[in-house]
Parts: C-alpha cells; structure tokens; sequence
C-alpha cells in the first residue's frame, strides 16, 4: 500500500472532518461574546444548538445510509459547500427563528461527512491503517474545534468568527474534491455502493437485527449515547459555565477553552495506546474511563468553587470522554467493515449521539436557569454512570466471541 496514496487519503479526510467541526464548535466558542452584546437570548442559542445537533443527527441516520448508495466523493463536497455557505452568511441573520433554521441547516451539511468519511477509510485500508486513520479522523475532529476556538478569542467581533469559518469549510471544499479525484483517476481508491452492486448483479453481506443484538449494537448505542452528553452537550456549555461559574469576562472563557481540544486530543490518543493492556477489548476500557469521567464530576460538586480544579477536572472529564468515543467509533465499528455497511452503521451511531446531544442541551439551558450549574454538573456525574453499565453490558455480550470476527 503506498505512503503517498495514505498519505493523500489522510489529508483529504483529516482538513474535511475538521472542517465540519470548525462549523459544529463556533457558536459555542463565540457564545459568551454574543450574550454579552446581546444579540441573542441564551436560551436562543440554547435552541440553535440543538437545532444543530438534531439535525446533524437526523443527517448521521440519512446521509449514513445515503453513503452506501451514492458516491461519497460528491456527498462530502455538496455538505462542505451547504454548511460553508450557511456559516459565512449566518451572521447577517436578525431573527432567531430563522437563526435556529439555518443553524440546524447548517447541522445537516455537516453529516454529510461521518458516514461516508469512514467508509472509505473501511474499505480502502487494512485493519490496522484505518484504526489509525479513524483515529485521525478524532484528531481532526479535534483539531477543528480547537481552529474555532482560537479563531473566536482572537477575532473582535462575533461575526468575523464565522466569515472565517465558513470560507475554511469551502476552501476545503475544493480541496477533498481535488485531492479524490486525482485517486480516482489513479485508480487508488474505491467505494462499491449498492447501485454498483446492483449493476455487477451482487448482493453483497447483509446483517440483520439479530446478528446486531449478537454484536452488543444496543449496550453500544446507549453507551454512546451517553457518552454524547458530555462530548457534546457539555463541551457546548462548558465555555458559559466558566464564565458564569466564576464571574470571568467572556474573552477568558472563550482564551482557556482553547485548551480543551488539545486535552481531549490527548485523552483520545492515550485511550488507544491503552487499547492493548485492556486484550483489544473496547468496552471494558470504555467503563474505565466512563468511571474516570465519574470521578472527576464528583470532585466539581464538592471543590466547585475553585476555579483550577473545577477546570481541570471538567477538562479530564471531556478528555476521557473524548477516548470513549474514539473507541466506540474507531475499533467497533470497524469490527463491520466485511458488511458493507459500515457507512450506514457509522451513521445510525452517530444518529442516536447526536440525538440525545440534542435533547440534553436544550434540557441543560432550562437547568442552568432553573437549578444551577451544580443541578446540571449532577446530571452529567449520572450519565456517567449509567455509562459504564452499558459499557459493562456490552462487554458481557461479546465475551465469548472472536473480537477479530469483522475483520
């Protein structure tokens, strides 16, 4: 396999993932600034990131599917062009109605990448280059939120935070298109979908529910979906609840979060290194870190008060959930790479993430105003909890199984 064509494949879907997060991260990281010029409401933007995040997780579900059928090279291009557009001229929206709309929009353009993005990694690499790539593919994700959030604490005003993103997402735009056709050109990659298969007369490895319940599917969706509260929901907060918390200037608050990609980056990477101490096992590690994340929720409620270790501990929380997520994502999903729908599982995954993402957030807007950030930091200590039952749960299930059974 040559290390130009990796090499290639691992720059196109690196800048286009982390595109799409550059748009998912901007209006949480210029969400003090917008509050404190009073544009919109909190609970406006509350709205708007659930708007978001429901329609990026009703995407996930559609567009999943839609990866196995189409080409994915044009999907990805379409969804990097829609939300670059709706980011660029967001600003001059004055309603926050039709803010929420686009907003949501904007949601849907972005998950266009996931599903397709991570077939193409299943089916154009071996096993253990594409647990890398997906983990890029984390990376990446990371590393858009962090170019959102330095973007807004250095920019003046909340407007210019998303000129520059949504020129970054179109800039990419050209970029994935450029860099997949010339590998298509070359003959260097390539994703049979079901219209292929159709054409060649196959019917390719179907799955059906059974062999998904075998596969611990439904432990692992709650699994993620839970973990979703925090790598989500919170992190969308995490910016306000400092400010808040500790009467700081919206400025700091947007400063500091700049490190919480970084952490969470390490946090990703560290949870893969200890992949092999746990026998390859996902989610035996997954409830170490579930509980992990449960400790540090607990140190908040009774040190709250003091700001570097309220910080800190929010910061390893979001980390481990960060690693908790790369695995579920990285290593079990690839376990269906021989099913041929990979896209579509990636994508049903996700759906369900960004669903309960959905409805925490708008649920954390209400409790914020209602009983305190103390209220809401409880919440996430239970959700990591049930955590890592699920985690328990699915562990059980795959046991006595061949870990090696998908690929």
């Amino acid at each position: 396999m040559g290390k130009k064509r990796i090499a290639l494949i691992t720059v196109a879907i690196s800048f286009s993932y982390a595109a799409g997060y550059v748009a998912k991260t901007v209006l949480s990281g210029i969400m003090p600034l917008i509050v404190e010029v009073g544009v919109f409401t909190k609970k406006d933007l509350g709205a708007m990131g659930s708007a978001f995040m429901l329609a990026y997780g009703f995407g996930q579900l559609v567009n999943g599917i839609i990866g196995d059928i189409l080409n994915p090279k044009r999907l990805i291009m379409a969804g990097l062009i829609g939300g670059g557009l709706v980011t660029f001229f967001f600003p001059y929206v004055q309603y926050a109605s039709l803010a929420i709309f686009l907003w949501g929009l904007c949601g849907f353009f972005c998950s266009t990448l996931w599903g397709p993005l991570s077939k193409i990694v299943a089916e154009n690499m071996e096993t253990r280059i594409a647990r890398i790539l997906m983990l890029f593919l984390t990376a990446a994700s990371i590393t858009g939120s962090m170019l959102a959030y330095v973007v807004c604490a250095v920019v003046s005003n909340w407007e210019t935070a998303f000129f520059v993103s949504g020129i970054y997402m179109i800039a990419t735009s050209v970029l994935w298109y450029l860099i997949i056709t010339l590998l298509e050109k070359r003959k260097q990659i390539s994703y049979k979908t079901k219209r292929d298969k159709l054409l060649e007369g196959q019917k390719g490895l179907g799955i059906n529910a059974r062999y998904l319940v075998n596969h611990a599917i439904i432990p692992v969706t709650i699994a993620i979906m839970l973990n979703s509260i925090i790598r989500n929901a919170a992190s969308f907060w995490i910016p306000t609840y400092i400010k808040e918390a500790f009467e700081v200037k919206a400025s700091f608050s947007s400063a500091i979060i700049i490190v919480l990609p970084i952490v969470n980056l390490v946090g990703t990477i560290i949870s893969y290194k200890m992949l092999p101490l746990f026998k390859d096992n996902e989610h035996t590690l997954s409830a170490c870190l579930f509980g992990f994340s449960s400790i540090m929720f607990i140190l908040i409620l009774l040190l709250g008060n003091v700001m570097s270790i309220a910080i800190t501990a929010m910061f390893l929380a979001s980390a481990a959930m960060s690693g908790v997520c790369n695995l579920l994502f990285s290593v079990y999903v690839l376990r269906f790479s021989k099913t041929g729908r990979t896209s579509g599982i990636a994508g049903s995954l996700d759906f369900a993430a960004y669903m309960m993402a959905s409805l925490a957030n708008t649920l954390i807007g209400f409790w914020v105003e209602k009983f305190g950030w103390s209220f809401v930091i409880l919440t996430w200590c239970i959700a990591t909890v049930a955590g890592i039952a699920a985690s328990v749960v699915s562990h059980r299930l795959v046991a006595n199984k061949d870990f090696n059974i998908h690929q």
